[in-house]
């Protein structure tokens, strides 16, 4: 009789374990990662990257980080999100000036996106509509500015 408790309270638990696990990753989804490295850059076919330059603590680059995540699972058959934290990390600030410098391009501030060979200067509510249809118009493109730097 104890055994049996003991295995019916082990079974309990072990399917509250897996219900919030599965509640964990469900919420969880559509998060991007937001300490992305050059050498977690892949390069896909009939995928755009999308390089995001932030600074901690910035508002702006706080609301394209939440769009982006917003747009994640609708979007990532399409795209790649990479986001590199520019403020606190003097590697990752030299990276963007190699991939701006590449595109010809003069950042102005944060945050700086790259979509293929489109670049965008800061973010507002206006620039959804143009980074989503730029995602769409570069998904095929085989320019990539990371790799033309390799």
């Amino acid at each position: 009789m104890k055994n049996k408790r003991i295995f019916l309270l082990i079974t309990i638990l072990l399917i509250i374990l897996i219900i919030g696990i599965f509640i964990y990753s469900s919420n969880n989804k559509n998060e991007i990662n937001r300490n992305s490295k050059i050498d977690d850059i892949v390069f896909e076919e009939n995928k755009v990257n999308i390089y995001l330059f932030y600074g901690n603590g910035c508002p702006h680059c706080e609301k394209e980080l939440e769009f982006l995540e917003s747009i994640n699972e609708e979007y990532k058959k399409y795209c790649n999100i990479y986001t590199f934290e520019i403020w606190h990390n003097q590697d990752n600030a030299d990276f963007m000036i190699k991939l701006s410098d590449e595109l010809g391009e003069e950042v102005t501030g944060v945050p700086y996106t790259i979509i293929g060979n489109k670049t965008f200067n800061g973010f507002g509510n206006s620039m959804k509509k143009d980074l989503k249809s730029t995602i769409m118009d570069q998904y095929n493109n085989d320019f990539d500015v990371c790799k033309e730097l390799k």
